[in-house]
This record gives C-alpha cells, sequence and structure tokens, in this order.
C-alpha cells in the first residue's frame, strides 16, 4: 500500500484473476483532492491498484481507455486475462488496460 491508497479501498474478494474491492467514500485525501466538488478516481490510481492487488510492477502500458468515472463508495472489479486488465462497476466496463507487468 503506498501513500495515495491507504485506506482507500477494502479488499472484498480476491483470486489470481480477479480482484473485488469497496472504495472509501468522498472524505478520503485522494478524493479530497481529485477533486473535491466533483471527486473521481484517478486514472494513475487504476494503474497503481493492478500493480498493489496483483502483486506485478506494470513496465509498460500499452493502451488504456477510461470509459467512465469510478466514485467514490463504488464497488469496482478487477479481471485479469494475461496482460489485460479490465475493471468493472455494476457489471459494466469501466476501465480497460493492455500492459506488460513482472512479479514484484
Amino acid at each position: 500500500m503506498n501513500q495515495f491508497t491507504h485506506k482507500l479501498y477494502t479488499l472484498l474478494e480476491r483470486d489470481s484473476d480477479n480482484c473485488h474491492i469497496q472504495l472509501a467514500d468522498a472524505s478520503h485525501p485522494l478524493f479530497q483532492a481529485h477533486f473535491k466538488n466533483n471527486p473521481i478516481l484517478p486514472a494513475f490510481i487504476i494503474i497503481d491498484l493492478i500493480e498493489e492487488l496483483f502483486c506485478a510492477k506494470v513496465i509498460e502500458i500499452k493502451k488504456a481507455k477510461f470509459l467512465k468515472p469510478i466514485l467514490p463508495n463504488d464497488t469496482i472489479i478487477y479481471k485479469r486475462t494475461d496482460d489485460l486488465f479490465e475493471v468493472y462497476h455494476a457489471d459494466k466496463i469501466v476501465a480497460s488496460l493492455s500492459v506488460c507487468t513482472v512479479a514484484s
């Protein structure tokens, strides 16, 4: 856990290819900074969470699509298939990232 993700989420479920988390509410310092009156999860944190949740180091981002904002209190699911990570909220894809990783 790094300074940005400290107390940002609660791990609900995890296996080798999927990870379910519940985000903190809007009072979390990250959401206060990005953005106080319209809090959303920054894209760089979505990538940092791949590293943290899957114990991997992202060394290259081949392609990234951020389709919908991720908000405080959202429950999100990361699904991994090889080097493709898809992020879901309410059964809809909100982000898709093709990355190169190495074990950390």
